[in-house]
């Protein structure tokens, strides 16, 4: 089963566009997670995910998600592979949502204390 579902904060407006006419909108959503290394030292890493959403679900993310906006997002994993400008391939893994919802926290410290919560100590 491919499904994923992330809880972060949208890193900025949604991009819209149209291709093979369907509207589409890509934003990138950012996490936190931290954890302790093998020395008990604590550990934290921001990551980036980029997301793709389609449709009715594209104009809506357009029309709601503003920069730092609090958002879970759920969908599938897709990888594509794309020629550079350089003329090297890549590849490319998304997130190809299927649901987007609004979700409560207010900061990133807020976020990083609900994680952090539940972590294990060294």
């Amino acid at each position: 089963m491919n499904r994923v579902t992330l809880i972060g904060a949208a890193e900025a407006v949604p991009r819209n566009g149209i291709a093979n006419g369907l509207e589409y909108s890509n934003f990138t959503i950012v996490t936190y997670e931290s954890f302790f290394n093998r020395y008990g030292l604590p550990v934290e890493r921001t990551l980036f995910h980029r997301v793709v959403a389609f449709g009715r679900l594209a104009k809506t993310a357009s029309q709601h998600i503003q920069e730092g906006a609090p958002i879970q997002v759920s969908g599938r994993i897709n990888y594509r592979t794309y020629v550079g400008s350089d003329n090297v391939q890549r590849t490319l893994a998304e997130i190809v949502a299927d649901d987007i919802q609004p979700q409560d926290f207010h900061t990133r410290e807020q976020v990083h204390q609900d994680h952090t919560q539940f972590s294990p100590k060294p």
